[in-house]
Protein backbone atom coordinates (compact mmCIF):
# COMPACT_ATOMS: atom_id res chain seq x y z
CA UNK A 1 0.00 0.00 0.00
CA UNK A 2 3.02 2.28 0.40
CA UNK A 3 3.50 4.96 -2.24
CA UNK A 4 6.41 7.15 -3.21
CA UNK A 5 6.25 10.79 -2.11
CA UNK A 6 4.57 13.15 -4.52
CA UNK A 7 3.45 16.75 -4.76
CA UNK A 8 1.18 17.97 -1.92
CA UNK A 9 -2.39 16.79 -2.37
CA UNK A 10 -5.65 18.42 -1.45
CA UNK A 11 -6.30 18.25 2.31
CA UNK A 12 -8.79 15.61 3.40
CA UNK A 13 -10.98 17.28 6.04
CA UNK A 14 -12.06 15.47 9.23
CA UNK A 15 -15.77 15.87 8.43
CA UNK A 16 -18.14 17.28 5.82
CA UNK A 17 -21.96 17.64 5.76
CA UNK A 18 -23.91 15.83 3.05
CA UNK A 19 -27.20 16.50 1.26
CA UNK A 20 -28.22 14.13 -1.51
CA UNK A 21 -29.36 15.64 -4.84
CA UNK A 22 -32.90 14.45 -4.09
CA UNK A 23 -32.97 16.15 -0.69
CA UNK A 24 -31.58 19.33 -2.22
CA UNK A 25 -34.47 19.42 -4.69
CA UNK A 26 -36.99 18.96 -1.89
CA UNK A 27 -35.28 21.67 0.14
CA UNK A 28 -35.63 24.13 -2.73
CA UNK A 29 -39.37 23.44 -2.78
CA UNK A 30 -39.57 23.81 1.01
CA UNK A 31 -37.67 27.10 0.81
CA UNK A 32 -40.31 28.63 -1.45
CA UNK A 33 -43.01 27.70 1.06
CA UNK A 34 -41.00 29.03 4.01
CA UNK A 35 -40.28 32.38 2.37
CA UNK A 36 -43.98 32.80 1.68
CA UNK A 37 -45.12 31.65 5.10
CA UNK A 38 -43.55 31.07 8.50
CA UNK A 39 -39.88 31.81 9.09
CA UNK A 40 -40.04 30.77 12.73
CA UNK A 41 -42.45 29.04 15.12
CA UNK A 42 -44.07 27.27 12.20
CA UNK A 43 -45.27 23.81 11.17
CA UNK A 44 -41.92 22.41 10.00
CA UNK A 45 -40.31 22.71 13.44
CA UNK A 46 -43.30 20.91 14.97
CA UNK A 47 -43.10 18.19 12.32
CA UNK A 48 -39.37 17.77 12.92
CA UNK A 49 -39.95 17.43 16.66
CA UNK A 50 -42.61 14.78 16.18
CA UNK A 51 -40.65 12.75 13.64
CA UNK A 52 -37.43 12.93 15.65
CA UNK A 53 -39.18 11.83 18.86
CA UNK A 54 -40.81 8.95 16.96
CA UNK A 55 -37.45 7.89 15.53
CA UNK A 56 -35.72 7.99 18.93
CA UNK A 57 -38.62 6.23 20.63
CA UNK A 58 -39.71 8.83 23.16
CA UNK A 59 -42.86 10.80 23.86
CA UNK A 60 -41.45 14.30 23.41
CA UNK A 61 -38.96 16.10 21.17
CA UNK A 62 -38.31 19.80 21.80
CA UNK A 63 -36.34 21.50 19.02
CA UNK A 64 -33.77 24.08 20.07
CA UNK A 65 -31.47 26.61 18.41
CA UNK A 66 -28.36 24.62 19.40
CA UNK A 67 -27.16 21.61 21.33
CA UNK A 68 -25.88 23.94 24.04
CA UNK A 69 -29.35 25.46 24.39
CA UNK A 70 -30.80 21.95 24.69
CA UNK A 71 -28.37 21.14 27.52
CA UNK A 72 -29.13 24.39 29.33
CA UNK A 73 -32.89 23.91 29.08
CA UNK A 74 -32.76 20.31 30.30
CA UNK A 75 -30.39 21.05 33.19
CA UNK A 76 -32.38 24.13 34.22
CA UNK A 77 -35.36 21.87 34.90
CA UNK A 78 -33.50 20.27 37.82
CA UNK A 79 -32.79 22.19 41.00
CA UNK A 80 -29.00 22.50 40.78
CA UNK A 81 -28.53 25.27 43.33
CA UNK A 82 -25.72 24.13 45.61
CA UNK A 83 -25.58 20.81 43.79
CA UNK A 84 -23.10 18.99 41.57
CA UNK A 85 -23.46 17.20 38.24
CA UNK A 86 -20.95 14.49 37.41
CA UNK A 87 -19.58 14.75 33.86
CA UNK A 88 -16.61 13.17 32.05
CA UNK A 89 -13.55 15.34 31.51
CA UNK A 90 -13.39 14.27 27.85
CA UNK A 91 -16.30 16.11 26.31
CA UNK A 92 -17.38 19.48 24.92
CA UNK A 93 -16.98 22.53 27.17
CA UNK A 94 -20.69 23.24 26.67
CA UNK A 95 -21.54 20.33 28.99
CA UNK A 96 -19.75 21.95 31.92
CA UNK A 97 -20.86 25.42 30.83
CA UNK A 98 -24.51 24.42 30.83
CA UNK A 99 -24.20 22.97 34.35
CA UNK A 100 -22.71 26.25 35.59
CA UNK A 101 -25.29 28.44 33.81
CA UNK A 102 -28.06 26.27 35.28
CA UNK A 103 -26.74 27.04 38.77
CA UNK A 104 -24.77 23.87 39.44
CA UNK A 105 -21.18 22.76 39.86
CA UNK A 106 -19.51 20.37 37.39
CA UNK A 107 -17.79 17.40 39.03
CA UNK A 108 -15.29 16.02 36.51
CA UNK A 109 -14.49 12.32 36.37
CA UNK A 110 -12.24 10.10 34.28
CA UNK A 111 -13.09 8.20 31.14
CA UNK A 112 -12.52 4.48 30.67
CA UNK A 113 -9.18 4.15 28.82
CA UNK A 114 -10.56 1.33 26.65
CA UNK A 115 -13.77 3.01 25.42
CA UNK A 116 -13.08 6.69 26.26
CA UNK A 117 -16.64 6.90 27.64
CA UNK A 118 -17.35 8.02 31.21
CA UNK A 119 -15.84 5.62 33.75
CA UNK A 120 -18.44 4.04 36.03
CA UNK A 121 -16.14 3.29 38.96
CA UNK A 122 -14.73 6.81 39.06
CA UNK A 123 -18.26 8.17 38.83
CA UNK A 124 -19.31 5.99 41.75
CA UNK A 125 -16.36 7.29 43.79
CA UNK A 126 -17.40 10.90 43.09
CA UNK A 127 -21.11 10.70 43.90
CA UNK A 128 -21.53 12.81 47.04
CA UNK A 129 -24.49 14.04 49.09
CA UNK A 130 -24.51 17.23 46.99
CA UNK A 131 -24.71 15.30 43.70
CA UNK A 132 -27.93 15.99 41.78
CA UNK A 133 -27.32 14.03 38.61
CA UNK A 134 -24.98 12.43 36.11
CA UNK A 135 -24.35 13.60 32.57
CA UNK A 136 -23.09 10.77 30.38
CA UNK A 137 -21.63 11.32 26.91
CA UNK A 138 -21.98 8.81 24.07
CA UNK A 139 -18.50 9.62 22.83
CA UNK A 140 -17.96 9.57 19.06
CA UNK A 141 -21.29 7.76 18.55
CA UNK A 142 -20.69 4.86 20.94
CA UNK A 143 -23.45 4.29 23.50
CA UNK A 144 -21.88 4.37 26.97
CA UNK A 145 -21.19 0.64 27.59
CA UNK A 146 -22.17 0.82 31.28
CA UNK A 147 -25.50 2.56 30.61
CA UNK A 148 -27.43 -0.03 32.67
CA UNK A 149 -25.13 0.50 35.65
CA UNK A 150 -25.60 4.26 35.43
CA UNK A 151 -29.38 3.90 35.32
CA UNK A 152 -29.35 1.62 38.36
CA UNK A 153 -27.07 3.99 40.27
CA UNK A 154 -29.29 6.97 39.54
CA UNK A 155 -32.42 5.10 40.64
CA UNK A 156 -30.69 3.99 43.85
CA UNK A 157 -29.39 7.48 44.71
CA UNK A 158 -32.40 9.48 43.39
CA UNK A 159 -30.26 11.25 40.77
CA UNK A 160 -31.24 12.35 37.31
CA UNK A 161 -29.47 10.83 34.31
CA UNK A 162 -28.89 12.95 31.22
CA UNK A 163 -27.59 11.60 27.90
CA UNK A 164 -25.42 13.93 25.86
CA UNK A 165 -26.21 12.32 22.51
CA UNK A 166 -24.65 15.06 20.37
CA UNK A 167 -22.40 12.45 18.70
CA UNK A 168 -24.91 9.64 18.70
CA UNK A 169 -27.89 10.45 16.49
CA UNK A 170 -28.85 7.08 15.02
CA UNK A 171 -26.79 5.03 17.48
CA UNK A 172 -28.45 2.23 19.42
CA UNK A 173 -27.88 -0.59 21.90
CA UNK A 174 -29.93 -3.79 21.94
CA UNK A 175 -32.53 -2.13 19.73
CA UNK A 176 -32.97 1.03 21.81
CA UNK A 177 -31.90 4.34 20.32
CA UNK A 178 -29.67 6.97 21.87
CA UNK A 179 -31.92 9.60 23.37
CA UNK A 180 -34.33 7.11 24.92
CA UNK A 181 -32.04 5.59 27.55
CA UNK A 182 -32.23 8.14 30.40
CA UNK A 183 -34.50 10.72 32.01
CA UNK A 184 -33.63 13.22 29.29
CA UNK A 185 -31.26 13.49 26.35
CA UNK A 186 -29.78 16.32 24.31
CA UNK A 187 -28.70 16.29 20.65
CA UNK A 188 -26.66 18.65 18.50
CA UNK A 189 -27.19 19.27 14.79
CA UNK A 190 -24.12 21.35 13.97
CA UNK A 191 -22.60 20.91 10.48
CA UNK A 192 -20.06 18.34 11.73
CA UNK A 193 -22.65 16.11 13.40
CA UNK A 194 -24.39 12.96 12.06
CA UNK A 195 -27.29 15.03 10.74
CA UNK A 196 -27.29 18.80 10.55
CA UNK A 197 -29.74 21.68 10.62
CA UNK A 198 -26.92 24.23 10.22
CA UNK A 199 -27.18 25.07 13.89
CA UNK A 200 -29.70 23.37 16.11
CA UNK A 201 -30.41 20.88 18.84
CA UNK A 202 -33.11 18.72 20.41
CA UNK A 203 -34.25 17.62 23.86
CA UNK A 204 -35.89 14.20 24.04
CA UNK A 205 -37.75 12.76 27.02
CA UNK A 206 -40.70 10.67 28.18
CA UNK A 207 -41.37 13.14 31.02
CA UNK A 208 -44.39 15.40 30.36
CA UNK A 209 -43.42 17.96 33.00
CA UNK A 210 -39.81 18.21 31.83
CA UNK A 211 -40.96 18.60 28.22
CA UNK A 212 -43.38 21.37 29.17
CA UNK A 213 -40.61 23.15 31.07
CA UNK A 214 -38.30 23.04 28.03
CA UNK A 215 -41.05 24.37 25.75
CA UNK A 216 -41.53 27.35 28.07
CA UNK A 217 -37.80 27.83 28.58
CA UNK A 218 -37.09 28.16 24.85
CA UNK A 219 -39.89 30.75 24.54
CA UNK A 220 -38.37 33.13 27.09
CA UNK A 221 -40.31 31.54 29.95
CA UNK A 222 -43.72 32.25 28.43
CA UNK A 223 -46.55 29.95 29.45
CA UNK A 224 -48.43 27.97 26.83
CA UNK A 225 -51.38 30.41 27.05
CA UNK A 226 -49.07 32.98 25.44
CA UNK A 227 -49.85 35.82 27.87
CA UNK A 228 -48.03 35.06 31.11
CA UNK A 229 -44.46 34.26 32.11
CA UNK A 230 -44.02 31.76 34.93
CA UNK A 231 -40.21 31.38 34.77
CA UNK A 232 -37.03 32.86 33.35
CA UNK A 233 -36.03 31.54 29.96
CA UNK A 234 -34.37 32.39 26.67
CA UNK A 235 -35.37 32.56 23.02
CA UNK A 236 -33.85 29.28 21.82
CA UNK A 237 -36.44 28.21 19.25
CA UNK A 238 -35.49 26.43 16.03
CA UNK A 239 -36.38 28.38 12.88
CA UNK A 240 -38.22 26.87 9.92
CA UNK A 241 -35.19 26.84 7.62
CA UNK A 242 -33.27 24.73 10.12
CA UNK A 243 -36.24 22.43 10.62
CA UNK A 244 -36.50 21.90 6.85
CA UNK A 245 -32.87 20.80 6.78
CA UNK A 246 -33.50 18.53 9.74
CA UNK A 247 -36.50 16.80 8.14
CA UNK A 248 -34.50 15.99 5.02
CA UNK A 249 -31.51 14.76 7.01
CA UNK A 250 -33.67 12.67 9.35
CA UNK A 251 -35.27 10.90 6.38
CA UNK A 252 -31.81 9.68 5.35
CA UNK A 253 -30.38 9.06 8.83
CA UNK A 254 -30.34 5.27 8.74
CA UNK A 255 -28.53 5.36 5.41
CA UNK A 256 -26.02 7.83 6.84
CA UNK A 257 -25.27 5.56 9.81
CA UNK A 258 -25.00 2.49 7.59
CA UNK A 259 -22.49 4.27 5.35
CA UNK A 260 -20.45 5.41 8.36
CA UNK A 261 -20.27 1.83 9.62
CA UNK A 262 -19.11 0.67 6.19
CA UNK A 263 -16.35 3.30 6.22
CA UNK A 264 -15.18 2.20 9.66
CA UNK A 265 -15.08 -1.45 8.63
CA UNK A 266 -12.91 -0.48 5.67
CA UNK A 267 -10.60 1.44 8.00
CA UNK A 268 -10.35 -1.65 10.25
CA UNK A 269 -9.20 -3.76 7.33
CA UNK A 270 -6.69 -1.16 6.14
CA UNK A 271 -5.25 -0.69 9.63
CA UNK A 272 -4.36 -4.36 9.90
CA UNK A 273 -1.26 -3.47 7.90
CA UNK A 274 -0.04 -1.12 10.64
CA UNK A 275 1.15 -2.92 13.79
CA UNK A 276 0.17 -1.37 17.10
CA UNK A 277 -2.71 0.74 15.74
CA UNK A 278 -6.35 -0.14 16.30
CA UNK A 279 -9.78 1.49 16.54
CA UNK A 280 -11.71 1.88 19.77
CA UNK A 281 -13.82 -1.24 20.44
CA UNK A 282 -17.58 -1.38 19.98
CA UNK A 283 -19.54 -2.92 22.86
CA UNK A 284 -21.70 -5.97 22.23
CA UNK A 285 -25.19 -5.25 20.92
CA UNK A 286 -24.33 -1.67 19.95
CA UNK A 287 -24.61 0.21 16.70
CA UNK A 288 -22.37 3.27 16.69
CA UNK A 289 -23.16 6.31 14.58
CA UNK A 290 -19.39 6.94 14.32
CA UNK A 291 -19.28 10.70 14.62
CA UNK A 292 -15.52 10.23 14.86
CA UNK A 293 -13.20 7.33 14.06
CA UNK A 294 -10.72 7.21 16.93
CA UNK A 295 -7.51 5.33 16.18
CA UNK A 296 -5.25 4.45 19.09
CA UNK A 297 -1.50 4.85 18.52
CA UNK A 298 1.36 3.08 20.30
CA UNK A 299 1.98 4.70 23.69
CA UNK A 300 5.50 5.89 22.82
CA UNK A 301 4.34 7.99 19.84
CA UNK A 302 4.13 11.79 20.14
CA UNK A 303 0.55 12.16 18.93
CA UNK A 304 0.63 15.92 18.39
CA UNK A 305 3.84 15.81 16.37
CA UNK A 306 2.46 12.98 14.25
CA UNK A 307 -0.81 14.85 13.62
CA UNK A 308 1.12 17.95 12.54
CA UNK A 309 3.24 15.95 10.10
CA UNK A 310 0.20 14.22 8.63
CA UNK A 311 -1.44 17.57 7.95
CA UNK A 312 1.61 19.43 6.67
CA UNK A 313 3.23 16.65 4.64
CA UNK A 314 0.26 14.53 3.57
CA UNK A 315 -2.80 16.80 3.79
CA UNK A 316 -4.62 14.56 6.30
CA UNK A 317 -6.34 16.29 9.21
CA UNK A 318 -6.38 13.88 12.19
CA UNK A 319 -6.63 16.33 15.08
CA UNK A 320 -8.30 14.95 18.23
CA UNK A 321 -11.74 16.26 19.11
CA UNK A 322 -10.95 17.57 22.60
CA UNK A 323 -7.68 19.20 23.56
CA UNK A 324 -7.13 20.14 26.32
CA UNK A 325 -9.58 18.12 28.38
CA UNK A 326 -12.05 19.94 30.61
CA UNK A 327 -9.94 19.78 33.77
CA UNK A 328 -7.21 21.76 31.94
CA UNK A 329 -9.56 24.45 30.63
CA UNK A 330 -8.99 27.83 32.36
CA UNK A 331 -12.72 28.45 32.56
CA UNK A 332 -13.12 25.47 34.88
CA UNK A 333 -10.00 25.90 37.04
CA UNK A 334 -12.02 26.96 40.09
CA UNK A 335 -13.93 23.65 39.97
CA UNK A 336 -10.87 21.38 39.78
CA UNK A 337 -8.92 21.13 43.03
CA UNK A 338 -6.64 18.29 41.92
CA UNK A 339 -6.04 18.04 38.14
CA UNK A 340 -3.68 15.10 38.66
CA UNK A 341 -6.67 12.96 39.64
CA UNK A 342 -7.74 13.12 35.99
CA UNK A 343 -4.31 12.29 34.57
CA UNK A 344 -5.47 8.79 33.46
CA UNK A 345 -7.84 10.44 30.99
CA UNK A 346 -5.07 12.67 29.68
CA UNK A 347 -2.82 9.68 29.10
CA UNK A 348 -5.57 7.78 27.32
CA UNK A 349 -6.51 10.75 25.13
CA UNK A 350 -2.90 11.51 24.22
CA UNK A 351 -2.67 8.39 22.06
CA UNK A 352 -5.78 9.05 19.95
CA UNK A 353 -6.13 10.52 16.46
CA UNK A 354 -9.34 10.97 14.47
CA UNK A 355 -9.33 9.49 10.99
CA UNK A 356 -11.38 11.44 8.40
CA UNK A 357 -14.98 10.30 8.07
CA UNK A 358 -17.77 11.76 5.96
CA UNK A 359 -20.35 10.13 3.73
CA UNK A 360 -18.65 10.90 0.42
CA UNK A 361 -15.14 9.93 1.41
CA UNK A 362 -13.58 7.81 -1.31
CA UNK A 363 -11.72 4.53 -1.10
CA UNK A 364 -8.65 6.35 -2.38
CA UNK A 365 -8.93 8.96 0.38
CA UNK A 366 -9.18 6.29 3.09
CA UNK A 367 -6.17 4.44 1.67
CA UNK A 368 -4.28 7.72 1.48
CA UNK A 369 -5.07 8.51 5.12
CA UNK A 370 -3.97 5.10 6.39
CA UNK A 371 -0.86 5.10 4.16
CA UNK A 372 0.12 8.51 5.55
CA UNK A 373 -0.42 7.27 9.08
CA UNK A 374 1.80 4.28 8.44
CA UNK A 375 4.54 6.46 6.93
CA UNK A 376 4.51 8.92 9.81
CA UNK A 377 4.62 6.13 12.39
CA UNK A 378 7.64 4.56 10.66
CA UNK A 379 9.42 7.90 10.60
CA UNK A 380 8.57 8.51 14.26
Amino acid sequence: MSRSPSAPQRTIPPARPHFSPESQERLHARLDAILNGWLSRGPLAEEFECRFAEYVGVKHGIAMSSGSAALLAALSYFDLRGGEVVIPTMTCFSCAGAVILAGGVPRLVNVDPDTMCIDFQDTLANVEPQTRGILIVHLAGQIVPDIDKFRALCRERSLFLLEDAAHATGASVHGRNAGSLADVACFSFRPTKIITTGEGGMVTTHDDELADFCVQFRDGGRSRDGDTYSMAGLNTTMDELSAALGLEQLAELDGFVLRRNEIVERYRRLLREIPGVDLLPLSEGSRSSYWKVYARLPAEIDRDALAQRMLEEHGIDVRPAYRPLLHRQPGLARYVSDPSRLAPSERAMSSLVCLPIFLTISEEAMERAVDALGRCLQEA
